[in-house]
């Protein structure tokens, strides 16, 4: 999880991961490893297909384990993924949201998402991105909510 929101206008999935890279470089211990952003912007463009599907344990920085596998993962968390890149607990304040336009199962919702999470302002009307809610530990913590795409959430980030 970031440590930083952002508003819709990501810079696409490349944005987005460059954002996660960053962060991860940055953080109180730096991270190592590459890094990439839990998001789908267009059909095959989702996790399911960026991440490498791993049978280990997935750990937040905090050294707690969230899932025992790529199965666990998906469809229940251990615990909530509610710790930054430098193993502090978020604070909740407004909606506890990360932006991801996937699926429970890992694939692209199939919605505008932000145009590819490329805007955050829709021309006049506002467009809306979707995300799931970082304090949850079944499938609403990737998909749960949606906003309008000029408002800020956190990005989820998973070693790759």
């Amino acid at each position: 999880m970031t440590s930083k929101t952002f508003k819709g206008e990501l810079g696409g999935l490349e944005g987005a991961d460059a954002k996660c890279q960053e962060l991860a470089a940055a953080a109180r211990h730096p991270l190592p490893g590459t890094y990439r952003a839990w998001l789908s912007s267009f059909r095959g463009q989702d996790p399911l297909h960026r991440f490498t599907r791993s049978d280990a344990p997935y750990v937040r920085t905090d050294g707690t384990v969230i899932a025992q596998n790529w199965n666990d993962l998906l469809y229940y968390l251990a615990a909530p993924i509610d710790v930054d890149e430098s193993g502090n607990h978020l604070e909740i304040a407004g909606p506890a949201m990360a932006w991801t336009g996937t699926e429970p199962d890992g694939t692209d919702n199939g919605r505008e998402n932000c145009s590819g999470w490329e805007q955050s302002d829709g021309g006049g009307s506002p467009s809306f991105g979707s995300g799931g809610h970082y304090t949850d530990i079944d499938g609403k913590w990737t998909a749960n909510a949606f906003q309008e795409c000029r408002s800020s959430a956190h990005l989820y980030c998973f070693r790759q």
